[in-house]
């Protein structure tokens, strides 16, 4: 599951409530280029939901999303990582509040 939270501002001072979001996924390995898989509208509080497709991200690689605003064209982007099982990895947030290493998945 993907989840986001739009707003207009640095302070969260205009939340998009009501605004359509398209939700579309890109592979490395893709000669296709981005592919809409869904779009949702925001909730009261700017936030929106999608269930990934089950079984699309089987192979190792990595998976570029991109949530679009449809009203305005703006957008935010991701990117999942499958890796081999028992890979060591490190996990980190943007913000430092979480942080760890040598973690197997």
């Amino acid at each position: 599951m993907i989840t986001g939270r739009f707003s207009y501002g640095f302070f969260d001072v205009a939340m998009l409530t009501g605004e359509t979001i398209e939700l579309q996924i890109r592979s490395d390995i893709s000669e296709n280029g981005w592919e809409t898989v869904d779009s949702q509208d925001t909730d009261s509080s700017g936030r929106v939901s999608f269930n990934l497709p089950p079984g699309r991200f089987k192979s190792i690689g990595l998976y570029h999303f991109r949530l679009t605003v449809t009203g305005d064209n703006s957008s935010c982007s991701c990117s999942l990582a499958i890796v081999p099982s028992k890979s060591k990895c490190v996990v980190f947030s943007i913000d430092s509040s979480f942080a760890g290493s040598g973690m197997f998945i």
